[in-house]
């Protein structure tokens, strides 16, 4: 199972998410509500520069205009862009300006999808991945994490041959319930983080946690 790390935001951040061995770091460019980790796309362009080889840079966005996205990715130059409630149309017009080496990741709630109790197969077709953030508001339900990703094979994942990766308040005591969920991979950010404000920064030793957690995977099967 890969990992992905978002959130980063500068040099620090990046190094402390790359001692983890990601598959993937994400950076958030392009925001249509509040959010702690969004940086300018000449930023996410230096930090992707900088990606050793084999870790791929996620370009992350509000953005759900076909033409705004293929700015940010001229300015960033990140070629993997992972959007939220982009239309398939857009999705399209992307795919037939940059060809089929470029990857889009769709965002949805898992949460909403059990409650509609489908998942559009079709759409998900378009896209190289999907992201399902299953993170409940419900304290309970988060406390029985296990039982509800693993609920998620069937209802969902079970459903699509499109690669999913799990997102939303994972931590590394929940990885093994991610992969047996079937997940491709997970996304990890706010658990990442520490501080506030000005002194908020991605946290080295979580990091490794993760990767921790993960190894331990390899060494159980």
């Amino acid at each position: 199972m890969f990992l992905k790390l978002c959130g980063i935001t500068d040099e620090s951040d990046l190094e402390a998410a790359l001692a983890a061995e990601p598959a993937a770091v994400g950076f958030q460019v392009g925001q249509r509500f509040a959010g702690h980790d969004f940086i300018l796309p000449s930023t996410a362009a230096r930090l992707a520069a900088a990606l050793p080889p084999f870790v791929t840079g996620v370009l992350v966005t509000h953005f759900d205009n076909a033409g705004t996205i293929a700015e940010a990715v001229g300015r960033s130059g990140i070629a993997t862009v992972q959007c939220s409630k982009l239309a398939v149309e857009e999705a399209r017009k992307l795919r037939d300006l940059f060809g089929e080496s470029f990857k889009l990741i769709d965002c949805c709630h898992a949460q909403g999808l059990r409650t509609a109790g489908k998942l559009d197969i079709e759409r998900c077709r378009e896209f190289n991945a999907v992201n399902l953030d299953w993170f409940h508001p419900s304290v309970e339900t988060r406390e029985k994490n296990g039982e509800y990703l693993t609920e998620l094979a069937g209802e969902l994942i079970g459903k699509c041959s499109t690669r999913m990766v799990l997102s939303g308040a994972i931590t590394p005591e929940w990885i093994p319930a991610a992969a047996a969920a079937g997940a491709w991979a997970v996304d990890v950010s706010e658990y990442i983080h520490e501080g506030e404000g000005e002194s908020r920064h991605v946290s080295r030793e979580k990091c490794l946690a993760l990767r921790r957690a993960l190894n331990e995977l390899c060494v159980d099967k």
